[in-house]
């Protein structure tokens, strides 16, 4: 038990503190017990300064503009639609898996017209799109087989028209293509196990020049883990939905931002020379909610957010966060009304779009925060 005396060097006046008589400065103990109370006493503060941090505001989207298309769909559901810079719109739509075709908008709605296979030489038979993507100006860049496994990285100009198909040998599956602004493509995917016709669930990411040459390939510490595929292999099927179920999304700072689907939302940020600039963990406006598309522009990343276990979207199921794109600090949450359902497809620093349907017919929506 502490003497009288010790007792007494703790219970010291503040004034007293500097320049205090010798008989009455602090023990050893004494100052031990100082500072185990100072940390205790700034426990509220802290508290309540992460309170603060994690408040933001919220604003509502709402409609400035809507655009009728001259195209007849029956679903959107599983569409991620693209734009280039000039505020074009691309989709494929899930019923033409296959060979079916890209579909592109004009930015007033206006036109619409189809690329797809028809026009590529010596590459008949059952073919297939593996993946695809646009570039800022509007061309496209995709990935397509055939009956015989003939791999081709296929290149059509912003008009559509074909201009370059380039053998691609691979061991591969492309899911995900991204383009940089000086042309390099990011392609992800998962590994095939050599000489057979199955996938593994190790994931593969690699840089292309725009003919398809291989120039690097990548790979990330902390990254999903790879298995053999086997058909009781439950592990192999997440780690080939997190590759399949993520995203790569390019971005006016000349960096792809990449994706796993894990509960994380952890973006890793890629530069045209293979590296990774930094790593973002995005915190979701509630506890549970999912992250799914994502868009980077102008120094920010929105990203859309699902209520779990929500049978649809809706005003009332689905969030838009925008994000700090050095920091990662979430700063604004947006709502929609309902009139603005379907899937996200651009956004600048002024400005969501969005591409609806309703009695089978599109629409795109410009919408804005107020």
């Amino acid at each position: 038990m502490p003497s009288r005396k010790s007792r007494k060097a703790i219970t010291v006046s503040r004034p007293a503190l500097s320049g205090m008589h010798p008989r009455r400065r602090l023990s050893v103990w004494g100052k031990k017990a100082i500072a185990i109370l100072s940390v205790f006493a700034a426990l509220p503060l802290a508290c309540a300064q992460t309170q603060v941090d994690q408040y933001v505001p919220q604003l509502q989207l709402r409609i400035k503009e809507k655009l009728p298309i001259s195209s007849m769909v029956r679903s959107l559901w599983g569409i991620t639609p693209r734009c280039d810079d000039k505020g074009n719109l691309y989709y494929r739509p899930v019923q033409s898996l296959g060979s079916g075709p890209i579909v592109r908008i004009s930015a007033d709605g206006q036109k619409v017209s189809n690329i797809d296979l028809s026009s590529v030489p010596d590459f008949g038979g059952n073919r297939g799109i593996l993946a695809w993507t646009t570039g800022l100006r509007g061309e496209i860049y995709l990935l397509a087989v055939n009956k015989d496994r003939d791999r081709r990285f296929l290149t059509f100009d912003e008009d559509g028209v074909f201009k370059s198909a380039e053998k691609l040998d691979s061991e591969f599956v492309f899911f995900h293509l991204a383009v940089f602004p000086t042309d390099e493509i990011l392609a992800t995917g998962v590994k095939e196990h050599e000489g057979l016709n199955e996938v593994s669930g190790e994931p593969y990411t690699a840089i292309f020049d725009r003919n398809g040459k291989l120039l690097k390939e990548i790979s990330f510490s902390g990254d999903v883990k790879g298995y053999p595929v086997t058909e009781h292999n439950e592990s192999a099927s997440q780690s080939w939905r997190a590759v399949g179920l993520g995203d790569e999304v390019p971005a006016d700072d000349g960096n792809i931002y990449l994706m796993r689907k894990t509960d994380k939302n952890l973006l890793r940020v890629i530069s045209p020379a293979g590296e990774v600039v930094r790593k973002l963990t995005l915190v979701p406006p509630h506890e549970g909610w999912d992250g799914y598309r994502y868009l980077v522009a102008g120094g920010k990343i929105v990203m859309e957010f699902m209520k779990p276990e929500a049978q649809e979207r809706n005003s009332s199921t689905v969030l838009y966060s925008l994000y700090d794109a050095e920091s990662g600090e979430r700063q604004i949450d947006y709502e929609v009304t309902p009139e603005i359902i379907g899937p996200f497809a651009c956004y600048t620093s002024n400005q969501f779009t969005f591409l609806t349907l309703q009695d089978s017919a599109l629409s795109i929506i410009h919408a804005v925060p107020k």
